[in-house]
């Protein structure tokens, strides 16, 4: 239905409401009869197809409650608005005499979009009579109606008319396709309170509350029983909210807690009946259960899970949320002081690695698709269970699974798959009959015993924290149970047990590896044996030889800072793995080795990390692993752009085969959201004979072939110049000054140490450089920090100025540092001696005093500058990020440094830079030596006079451009640097 079509519809429905008013705004007239009489004609009039007998479920546009009972605590929402299986907004209708301002009906409606945790958060209630929207992006509360109400859609049944064409524009099927709800909904920024950090912060307060309770009242409670048992209570809580709102267990535990007094008592034979009924690790009998904890504490916890104190409605919440909360919820833990009271602080590894990663749902995605899609593309159920050839089921591992996120992304693939295959499939044999389903709306479903085996007989996760694998377990459970219960088999329990496929233990560590090392029955260490392992693990290496499939996204942790709190397994991982014998590693890559030996001959791995390996130092081992196995199947890129909230980091995708694989998809990514909507980027393919343990560049795009030709260029920069680091002073904040004024024997600068003024001696400062701050391309500028360099130069060594001569020559200044003798004399471990006014490092100290290039460590583009008289020092790039480095041109190379200068700051240069240097956020990349020295170099060569003389014209130019950039002159430098570019290009004979 068109604009104009659908507003004759609703002129005639606001007349027929106008004229029997009375009738319909009597009690007699009930919710079902509004809504067939007027809200479904309404959405028909915004072009939504309300009548959709004989389409399929997965093409409706409309998904209505059919299952709602009058006399359900948990209400559903009447109507989800869908485009392409996605959720855009929700309705809740209600009989025309309900008062739409009420506090509940408002609570109700707004607690269905909130649980969607930023995802829909747009509902209307409407009963015809009013039309009322609200943004449900942030927390609804009971006693304030009006919040989140949007103004100019909140509407009386007169004004449709006048208003329709906003009505249109916004909840048409056409506007909505069209991106209008989300234009409606805002951004979501990092400080709006969405679902998952409201629950989250609920969580934590829930778990103090108990941890501190259970401490007092319970002094014998080691803590980590403290720890094991605030876990369970809350996880069980939590499970029997979500049962309740799935209307799968029609008890309520709130009903326990009416009394006030007794709350636990009351609650464990309820657990032992949920137990008996359920299966499965949560409700099992545990110490949990022999506790005392006071009734205030669980009555405060149970109260706000249920409306209308609670804002979330449990069945709304995806397990994949739930899992996201619950993964930044374990980032803590209950420590117990000597007192034996409980404190709640951050876990060593989370504030080492900077916080919590929760992997992008989005990404999980993509991982499962590519590995568990690829391993049953085409295949039927009984080859992905084994049953056709009398093997195992496919199997599926996250070896550092946490709360489970790729597990549940492995798990829905499986379950859609499935549906699929029976939907197009089924009706041609009556075997499967017992594995699904028709439901009410009609769309396939499986039954819970296949919903079951899957999970049992596919689903496998290890991870060290063994709160994570409980949640891992619950999550999962919440899954299975998305789509209700349906008729059980005789003695069926609703759960799997779970615990032979979900574990506790170090992935990277067995006990033979102990043992070997003379350590066994000496650590601490959870070891986890794989190949012993009962249950599935160990039955998975003796008949398959590994798993089918490992995703994951492991964790990022720099083993220096790992040492800090696990001395004994960083010693053990130097010693166990290949890739952990070089460096300072990030402990992801041991699981890309241990994921190697994890998967059999025809098994697959995705992952999600950083993309550092590629070219550190660290990753040399790794490289030589998966490049002389040929492991390497795919790369996706994601250079500079970030995936994660909060800290920085820099990822990929890396996808592995233990099969050999001769050709080596890779994806760059230039927009995640342009990649995720059409898939633009950059594709290429790469043969697996280029990679090696050295650095890997993968040049792929529409510019593959000119960096591939500067690849090869027989002459690099490293070959015709000197490159060196800054200086280290080890106490910049003393001697690097900020200058102030000056004369011509005197200079004031400011002490970052002292906070003070301070007068110095003119010609003993040095002019110091801080890295892209002062070094720009072919100019420095703004150069207004002194340094205190307290050596003299000797031939090709460097001698600390005698303390004599210091108060004789530079007195001034040697008051300064005497000022700061004692801070000073703490340098280098105390260990500084006569020498505490000194530098602890005394590298490069002769190399500065001499003509050379200056480029900051990292730079937005390339920025090489002539220091042509020597004049300017510069810190290492360790120095608060204003390091950079030095360019002598040797000797024996008859080059000018003008000339240099310009095919360092051309543009073609650059471009081939950037396309293997580690990119960094804000469009910036990295300009350390192992990059630049890469950099092809064209020397002229008289017998070519053609090019002989475009370089002379490069050296003629820069020449030019360094005295216009002294004048100011900018935009003549601009005109004469593209002239450059464009004889660059020649020379090298490529076009950009």
């Amino acid at each position: 239905m068109n604009r104009n079509d659908g507003k004759t519809v609703i002129e005639q429905k606001v007349e027929d409401f106008y004229k029997n008013q009375s009738v319909y705004l009597s009690k007699k007239f009930q919710e079902a009869e509004a809504r067939s009489r007027f809200i479904d004609p309404l959405f028909e009039a915004l072009g939504w197809k309300m009548d959709q007998t004989g389409i399929p479920h997965s093409q409706w546009d409309v998904h209505r409650e059919f299952t709602q009972k009058d006399n359900s605590r948990t209400k559903k929402p009447d109507y989800a608005f869908r485009i392409n299986g996605k959720v855009k907004f929700f309705t809740e209708a209600k009989a025309p005499w309900v008062p739409l301002t009420d506090k509940e009906p408002v609570f109700q409606a707004k607690r269905y979009a909130y649980s969607t945790s930023g995802k829909a958060p747009i509902v209307i209630l409407t009963d015809f009579e009013e039309f009322r929207v609200f943004n449900a992006i942030e927390r609804p509360i009971f006693d304030n109606p009006s919040h989140g109400v949007i103004k100019k859609l909140d509407l009386h049944y007169e004004k449709y008319i006048d208003n329709w064409d906003l009505l249109y524009d916004t909840f048409s099927k056409e506007a909505v396709l069209n991106g209008s709800i989300e234009s409606l909904q805002g951004k979501i920024t990092k400080n709006t309170r969405t679902l998952d950090k409201e629950f989250l912060s609920d969580l934590v307060e829930w778990r103090e509350n108990v941890a501190r309770n259970l401490a007092i009242r319970n002094e014998k409670l080691t803590v980590d029983e403290i720890n094991e048992c605030v876990q369970r209570i809350l996880d069980r809580l939590i499970f029997i909210r979500n049962l309740e709102d799935r209307e799968i267990f029609h008890d309520t535990i709130l009903d326990l807690a009416s009394t006030k007094d007794g709350i636990y008592k009351r609650l464990i034979p309820k657990f032992r009946e949920i137990d008996k009924q359920y299966n499965g690790e949560l409700f099992k009998e545990h110490l949990s259960e022999k506790i005392v904890i006071d009734d205030k504490v669980l009555y405060d916890i149970i109260i706000n899970l249920y409306p209308s104190y609670s804002p979330f409605q449990f069945d709304l919440i995806e397990p994949e949320i739930l899992g996201r909360i619950y993964e930044k919820f374990l980032g803590s833990k209950i420590r117990l002081t000597d007192s034996h009271r409980a404190k709640v602080e951050e876990k060593d590894e989370v504030r080492h690695a900077g916080g919590v990663y929760y992997t992008p749902e989005w990404i999980v995605n993509h991982i499962v698709e590519n590995t568990v899609g690829k391993l049953i593309e085409g295949k039927s159920p009984e080859e992905i269970s084994g049953e056709k050839n009398n093997s195992l089921p496919l199997s599926i591992l996250d070896p550092a699974c946490g709360s489970g996120s790729f597990l549940l992304g492995a798990y829905q693939y499986l379950i859609d798959y499935h549906k699929k295959w029976y939907a197009e499939n089924a009706g041609k044999s009556k075997k499967y009959e017992k594995d699904y389903y028709k439901a009410q709306d009609g769309e396939i479903r499986l039954t819970l015993s296949k919903r079951k085996s899957l999970l049992k007989n596919h689903i496998f996760g290890v991870d060290i924290d063994r709160e994570a694998t409980e949640v891992a377990i619950m999550s999962l459970c919440l899954k299975m149970l998305e789509d209700g219960i349906d008729e059980l088999q005789f003695g069926e329990r609703i759960l799997p047990d779970l615990s032979g496929n979900i574990k506790c233990g170090n992935s990277l560590i067995d006990r033979d590896a102990l043992f070997q090392h003379n350590m066994f029955g000496k650590t601490g260490i959870q070891a986890f044996d794989w190949k012993d392992e009962e249950d599935g693990f160990g039955e998975i290496f003796k008949t398959k030889g590994g798993f089918d499939a490992i995703i994951g996204n492991p964790p990022y942790i720099r083993i220096q800072e790992m040492q800090k709190w696990a001395e004994t397994e960083v010693k053990l991982y130097k010693e166990i793995y290949e890739s952990g014998k070089k460096g300072n590693f990030d402990i992801y890559i041991l699981f890309i080795e241990k994921s190697l030996y994890l998967i059999n001959s025809k098994g697959l791995c995705g992952f999600i990390l950083p993309h550092k390996f590629f070219n550190a130092t660290y990753g040399t081992k790794l490289r030589e692993i998966i490049s002389s196995n040929k492991n390497l199947i795919k790369i996706i890129h994601f250079g500079d752009l970030q995936i994660f909230d909060g800290p920085t980091t820099y990822t990929c995708l890396l996808f592995l085969s233990k099969a050999p694989i001769d050709f080596i998809s890779v994806t760059k990514i230039k927009s995640i959201e342009e990649w995720r909507r059409n898939g633009s980027a950059e594709i290429g393919t790469i043969n697996s004979e280029e990679l090696s343990s050295g650095e890997w560049i993968f040049q792929v795009g529409d510019k593959a072939s000119i960096y591939q030709k500067l690849e090869k260029w027989p002459i690099k920069l490293s070959e015709i110049v000197n490159i060196f680091v800054g200086l280290q002073t080890d106490g910049d904040s003393i001697f690097i000054l900020e200058e102030i004024s000056q004369d011509q024997d005197s200079v004031i600068c400011n002490s970052k140490q002292t906070g003070e003024d301070h007068i110095f001696e003119q010609n003993h400062l040095k002019y110091l450089i801080k890295g892209s701050l002062n070094i720009k391309p072919y100019s420095l500028v703004d150069v207004s920090k002194r340094l205190i360099f307290p050596y003299y130069t000797s031939g090709n060594k460097s001698l600390l100025i005698d303390v004599k001569t210091y108060k004789e020559k530079y007195p001034k200044t040697w008051s300064y540092l005497e000022l700061n003798k004692k801070t000073l004399s703490k340098r280098n471990k105390g260990n500084m001696g006569n020498d505490w006014y000194g530098y602890v490092y005394r590298k490069n100290h002769t190399k500065f005093d001499q003509t050379k290039i200056l480029v900051p460590s990292i730079a937005s583009r390339a920025s090489f500058a002539l220091d042509r008289e020597g004049k300017y020092y510069f810190v290492g790039s360790g120095g608060g990020g204003g390091g950079g480095y030095g360019i002598t041109i040797k000797e024996e190379f008859q080059i000018s440094y003008e000339y240099l200068l310009g095919l360092l700051n051309s543009k073609l240069l650059d471009s081939y830079l950037q396309s293997y240097s580690s990119p960094f956020r804000g469009g910036y990349f990295a300009y350390n030596r192992q990059y630049i020295e890469k950099l092809p170099i064209y020397i002229p060569d008289p017998a070519d006079r053609e090019k002989f003389a475009m370089c002379k014209q490069i050296e003629d130019y820069v020449k030019t451009i360094l005295q216009l950039k002294a004048e100011g002159k900018d935009k003549d430098a601009s005109f004469l640097e593209k002239k450059i570019d464009s004889l660059v290009e020649k020379i090298y004979e490529v076009e950009l």
